[in-house]
């Protein structure tokens, strides 16, 4: 059978009744020989039933988004195709045929069939049948014609094609909402992703200031590491200084007090020999000859003596006094010697308590 493309559709579009008279004459065309047939009452009674059946069918609302306007098609719908189209009941909606009445004994179609209308043909062998979607001229035999069953197992086809067509259109429908909801959440996601990110190069910004001051703050603790280590040599090298110097200084006490001793012992020997000389000079000018005078008398020679020792008995005291301060001096620079090293064994000891804490 020719089936129509619809292209607004996108589907095929069910044939016309001209379109089934066009290419079935010998089937959908009038008589014109002028004979008069022999008709089966039979036949055309399942025919008329079946051309009610698929205008009533047509002619049905359907439910839903669905529904569209009834077309003019002469075939059943798919729901109710079959193979062989046999006489059904029309639905409760529609008008039940009225049966046919034959007029004489050449099998004559007189009474009109549910709004359609019979003729006898002329010179021909079948007859012309009007019904609502067109003419259907019904040949003599048993059976309904097989361009009409073509036509419906094609129509079947063509309204399964749709339906798949209308179900897989509906499953794409649903696959693009889902689609939109995914972007939409790919969306979304995408700006968290976005703002996590940002967040992240913050982070990292501020990591890398504080890296800077660690590392800052690491190099000035090094520096003053340095600089300590270089103060605690300097510092060992006076402790030293301090020590060699306190041996020598110890050193110095004890020559000292040698010297003093010594210093001691002359002063008692000067003593001795001014009182000795002391004594000479009284027996001298007491004496009886007197008559030296100058270094050649006893007593001018022990005077000159005698004078010789007072002047060294004061040098040696000079250098007693002097000797006796030098010693003052050195006990006092002892004492700060002694004080500057217990403020640095102090300092040292707080340094070692320090790095046991750290």
């Amino acid at each position: 059978m020719q089936a129509v493309w619809s292209a607004q559709a996108g589907r095929l579009a069910p044939p016309t009744p001209r379109a089934i008279r066009r290419r079935c004459p010998g089937v959908l065309c009038s008589a014109s020989n002028g004979s008069s047939p022999n008709v089966d009452t039979k036949q055309v009674q399942q025919a008329v039933e079946m051309l009610e059946m698929v205008v009533a069918d047509d002619l049905r609302p359907q439910q839903g988004a669905a529904a569209r306007r009834p077309s003019k098609r002469l075939v059943p719908a798919p729901h109710k195709a079959a193979p062989k189209v046999a006489a059904q009941p029309p639905p409760p909606a529609a008008a039940s045929p009225a049966p046919p009445k034959l007029n004489g004994s050449n099998g004559k179609l007189s009474t009109a069939l549910n709004g359609s209308s019979s003729s006898n043909g002329l010179n021909g062998t079948s007859t012309t049948v009007a019904a609502a979607g067109g003419t259907l001229q019904v040949p003599s035999g048993n059976g309904p014609p097989p361009a009409v069953q073509q036509l419906v197992a094609r129509q079947s086809m063509i309204k399964a094609a749709s339906v798949e067509l209308s179900v897989a259109q509906r499953q794409v429908t649903e696959q693009q909402l889902e689609i939109k909801g995914l972007r939409s959440q790919l969306v979304e996601k995408d700006a968290e992703v976005s703002s996590l990110k940002q967040a992240v190069a913050e982070r990292d910004v501020k990591l890398k200031s504080a890296k800077g001051e660690l590392l800052e703050a690491r190099l000035s603790l090094q520096q003053k590491d340095s600089e300590l280590k270089a103060a605690y040599v300097q510092l060992s090298e006076a402790m030293r200084d301090r020590s060699a110097m306190r041996t020598q200084l110890a050193q110095t006490h004890s020559e000292l007090a040698e010297t003093r001793a010594e210093l001691e012992q002359l002063a008692d020997d000067i003593l001795a020999i001014k009182m000795l000389m002391d004594e000479e000079s009284a027996l001298g000018a007491n004496g009886a000859g007197g008559t030296f005078d100058g270094f050649d008398s006893p007593g001018g020679y022990s005077a000159q003596q005698a004078a010789a020792a007072a002047a060294e008995e004061d040098d040696t005291l000079d250098v007693l006094q002097s000797l006796a301060a030098l010693s003052r001096q050195l006990v006092a620079d002892a004492a700060a010697d002694d004080e500057l090293l217990q403020a640095i064994q102090s300092i040292e000891e707080e340094q070692q308590v320090g790095e046991e804490g750290q």
